[in-house]
């Protein structure tokens, strides 16, 4: 599905596959493309072990793996920038929005599958400007993750025309699915109004939005046609030809 969306676009210069885990994913989009082991795509990913099965597969070169997708893209041309899960594993502290505009920053230990959580208040601290303030209306916890603010503003401030698809969770959580969430490891959702509020800041806009259905690879009798989960797809478009190049470095 993704190498046809790719296609109808018409000419790519440059693809990079974000957060690329073992590159499975890149491996079949890339021969679907037949763009295998040229200078088109590229990958990021934090885990070593991982970055050499991305190279052992042969469908992104050694040079185009980078370990760290806050590194700037290429400028120029068109690019497509696929973060997979990504956006949702930068690193972040979970936030909680009280009465008359006071946050909470939480603290959150887990012991023995016991959460024991402290609150600090902010005092005379601002959080960045385009930060996703959408708290979950139940808890009123929110993630706040300056990589994130940093990575989508790195993107979205590329010259050229960039298309970023950000696959990711986007629904509330509780304190104890932060800490409890995926076999123990911890990810925040990205809301798909902190989406569009960043897609505006750089003119962008949203080429597609819509909810994708997780299935389990080995469907048990009579679960067929239940999803193991639901996650968000969102394509932002930009063009910024005439702008700067990645005004947000860090």
């Amino acid at each position: 599905g993704f190498a046809r969306w790719i296609k109808s676009i018409g000419n790519v210069d440059r693809i990079r596959f974000d957060g690329e885990g073992d590159g499975q994913f890149s491996q079949v989009v890339c021969a679907e493309l037949g763009i295998s082991n040229t200078d088109i795509p590229a990958a990021s990913e934090f885990n070593p072990i991982l970055r050499k099965r991305i190279e052992d597969r042969g469908a992104i070169k050694k040079e185009n793996i980078v370990c760290d997708a806050l590194i700037p893209p290429d400028p120029g041309g068109t690019m497509v920038v696929i973060a997979n899960q990504l956006l949702d594993a930068f690193p972040f502290s979970v936030m909680r929005r009280r009465t008359r505009g006071v946050i909470l920053e939480e603290l959150a230990v887990s012991e023995k599958n016991k959460g024991e959580y402290a609150y600090q208040r902010l005092v005379n601290a601002s959080l960045h400007e385009d930060a996703d303030l959408v708290a979950d209306p139940r808890s009123g916890l929110f993630a706040y993750s300056p990589a994130k603010i940093n990575y989508v503003n790195n993107i979205l401030s590329r010259r050229g025309k960039t298309y970023l698809a950000v696959i990711d969770y986007g629904h509330g959580k509780t304190p104890e699915e932060y800490l409890n969430d995926t076999n123990g490891i911890a990810y925040s959702p990205t809301s798909l109004h902190w989406l569009l509020k960043m897609a505006k800041k750089h003119s962008g806009t949203i080429a597609y939005s819509d909810l994708l259905a997780t299935w389990s690879h080995l469907r048990e009798y009579d679960k067929l046609n239940n999803p193991t989960g639901w996650q968000n797809l969102t394509i932002i478009e930009t063009n910024n030809e005439k702008g700067d190049i990645n005004v947000c470095k860090t």
